[in-house]
């Protein structure tokens, strides 16, 4: 059996040994019911010349099957009063806890801070300190799932669950640089994200191209690195050296390779082609012929449903972006 993966927030202890308990109970409850079945079948086996005797019950057999019928109760019981506990514990939040809202989308994960700044498929947090989660989708059922915290709950379209989660401390993880001084870019260590909830297909293979690789990373910072990184401008994401590169990464990370084809005479996928777009005419599903300018791209990205192109389905959900960003992603649209 392959171990549990790291224990990296303040319910993993809890968490784990409730699973070592339902473990270690349905093990025993295995082990007694495949010797119990083992033996009588020996024993009142089929024999040559040897009729079968009439049923009959006995106070001991009468004993046995009260025992075996009552003896799972206890640690059903316990089961459900420590599992009860837990999910208790991990759905109610202190007050002071520093709340994100993360939204799901095929396939990807967006999170927004307090104060505005937001993230995709990366969420940065500070150890030592309760952080909430707001979740919601923006097309069908995912599952935020994070396992080395052990938390999970489902992203519904439609509706807003929550959960909260502190990551630990790590002094056995060493920081590099002058660790006298906060120091926005760095981390402490990474916990992975997955969504649990199958939440489509995808033809291709890729980074966030379809459910089974629809994973981000929560990133735990030192509380004072986490405030330095929260106030520092431009933080998000931290862009690369070039306007161009950072569209090249934007791209990605916002989930535009899942649907939209850029090389040259590629296999349409959900969404149009986005190879030789500036400058051509787009036919949209009200007939309408339009010239992919500037302001027209603009609005496919900001405002996808106001004007749907002709053979395509409205399913692009609507995407945040800094006008940093967009200005990063059109220079880059620009190149296809």
């Amino acid at each position: 059996m392959r171990p549990l993966p790291p224990a990296l927030s303040t319910f993993a202890p809890e968490v784990d040994r409730i699973f070592a308990f339902v473990h270690g109970t349905a093990a025993i409850a295995l082990a007694v019911v495949v010797i119990a079945l083992v033996v009588l079948a020996v024993r009142h086996r089929r024999r040559r010349g040897v009729a079968a005797a009439p049923p009959s019950v006995s106070r001991a057999w009468l004993a046995l099957e009260l025992a075996w019928a009552v003896a799972p109760v206890v640690p059903f019981a316990l089961m459900f009063h420590w599992g009860f506990q837990a999910y208790l514990r991990q759905s109610i939040a202190p007050d002071d806890a520093y709340v994100v809202h993360a939204r799901a989308r095929q396939w990807a994960w967006e999170f927004e801070h307090p104060n505005g700044i937001t993230e995709d498929n990366e969420l940065h947090v500070p150890a030592g300190r309760a952080v909430r989660l707001v979740l919601s989708s923006s097309d069908v059922i995912h599952s935020f799932f994070a396992p080395e915290l052990r938390v999970k709950r489902d992203a519904v379209p439609g509706t807003f669950t929550s959960l909260w989660f502190e990551a630990i401390e790590r002094p056995d993880v060493p920081l590099e640089g002058d660790l006298s001084v906060p120091d926005a870019r760095r981390i402490w260590y990474r916990a992975p994200i997955l969504c649990a909830e199958l939440c489509g297909a995808s033809g291709r293979w890729g980074p966030n191209a379809g459910h089974a690789t629809m994973s981000a990373e929560i990133l735990v910072m030192r509380p004072e690195d986490f405030d330095a990184w929260v106030s520092t401008p431009g933080c998000l994401g931290f862009p690369p050296a070039t306007t161009l590169e950072w569209g090249q990464q934007l791209f990605s990370m916002k989930g535009c390779t899942a649907c939209h084809a850029r090389e040259e005479g590629a296999p349409p996928l959900a969404g149009p082609s986005l190879h030789a777009l500036f400058g051509r005419e787009v036919r949209m599903a009200s007939g309408e012929v339009v010239i992919a300018d500037e302001a027209y791209v603009r609005e496919a990205i900001l405002q996808p449903h106001a004007r749907v192109v002709a053979g395509f389905d409205p399913v692009m959900p609507r995407i945040r972006m800094s006008d940093e960003q967009l200005d990063a992603l059109l220079e880059y649209l620009r190149t296809l």
